[in-house]
């Protein structure tokens, strides 16, 4: 996001000063400042230096945001050189460009044998045993994904095992219980899961930025 801030200078009667701050998801984000002839800059702070006229360009500031912002608060008022009882101020915004917001969704796939029929400490992926695995999709991006749908097919010497489903926000805590089936309310609990032959499929209707979804299955090796 980038903006212009007209006017930001100072007299013998004012001062004028500009903080600028930015949130994104509750977390701070601070801008890029570019001053004018007319003011001077430090970190997310502008203050009139000399003075410039309602037309000129001289007392311009720009503010610029590279990281992705939601929230943004320009707190405008007198400087630390101001009089005691400053005459009237003004300023002006002008020329707000914004980038759209974007998703970037990736997946990972996870997987780990927890049980066999010989070792409890060890187990391996022999016949019988139990592999669990794990698909976790997350939005690295600053905007939110809707209708996000996850597939993935059983490998071809396991067979998938009926109701190990669950889900969750990453593979420790996935402990939500989901059905085979891909209907009830447990497909928008907020993620749902359904089993047909060898593919399991997660959707889930939103997904915020850094947000994530974890899928977890059981399958059995032959």
């Amino acid at each position: 996001m980038q903006f212009s801030l007209f006017d930001i200078d100072r007299s013998a009667t004012f001062e004028d000063q500009i903080t600028v701050t930015g949130t994104f998801n509750g977390a701070s984000v601070l801008p890029t400042l570019t001053n004018g002839p007319s003011n001077t800059v430090s970190g997310n702070v502008a203050t009139g230096s000399a003075g410039a006229a309602d037309n000129a360009a001289t007392g311009t500031l720009t503010v610029t945001f590279t990281s992705p912002v939601d929230s943004v608060t320009i707190r405008y008022g007198s400087g630390p050189g101001a009089p005691a009882n400053p005459s009237t101020q003004s300023m002006a915004l002008h020329d707000i460009t914004m980038c759209l917001p974007t998703t970037n969704l990736t997946m990972s796939k996870t997987s780990s044998v927890i049980s066999d029929s010989i070792s409890a400490a060890n187990p391996k992926a022999i016949p019988n045993a139990i592999v669990r695995y794990c698909i976790l999709v997350t939005n690295s991006g600053s905007g939110t994904a809707t209708n996000v749908v996850a597939t993935d097919n059983v490998p071809g010497n396991l067979s998938f095992i009926s109701g190990s489903m669950r889900s969750g926000t990453s593979c420790a805590n996935a402990a939500t219980v989901e059905d085979d089936n891909n209907s009830g309310t447990d497909e928008s609990d907020p993620i749902g899961m359904s089993q047909s032959g060898i593919t399991v499929t997660g959707r889930t209707n939103s997904m915020s930025p850094n947000g994530t979804i974890a899928l977890v299955f059981n399958a059995r090796v032959n």
